[in-house]
């Protein structure tokens, strides 16, 4: 998978948590004020070889409640053995419980 989409209320302070938390680097923002959207586009590489986060505040919304419909997201590893799918888990953990303090009600 190389896409997925979050529609949040607080485009700034999830920008935040997924640049400063996740080490994710922000690839572009566009402003759509004809059709009152901002995009945000954030990832790890390049958007057309890479998994990207696509998050979409509409204007004059300031929270969504989580539903049931987003099930998972997919990453994609050089190195399928399981140690190194542990340390990716680990790690993953480490930056969730550190950083869930400092952005509680992101999205």
């Amino acid at each position: 998978m190389l896409h997925v989409v979050y529609r949040v209320g607080d485009m700034d302070k999830t920008i935040k948590f997924y640049t400063e938390c996740l080490g994710m680097k922000l690839l572009r923002k566009r402003d759509i004020p004809e059709e009152r959207y901002t995009n945000a586009f954030l990832g790890y590489g390049p958007e057309d070889s890479q998994f990207v986060v696509e998050l979409t505040y509409n204007y004059g919304v300031d929270k969504y409640d989580i539903g049931n419909g987003f099930g998972h997201f997919g990453i994609a590893v050089e190195d399928v053995s399981l140690s190194y799918i542990k340390n990716i888990v680990s790690q993953l953990y480490y930056l969730s419980t550190t950083c869930a303090e400092r952005f509680t009600e992101v999205m």
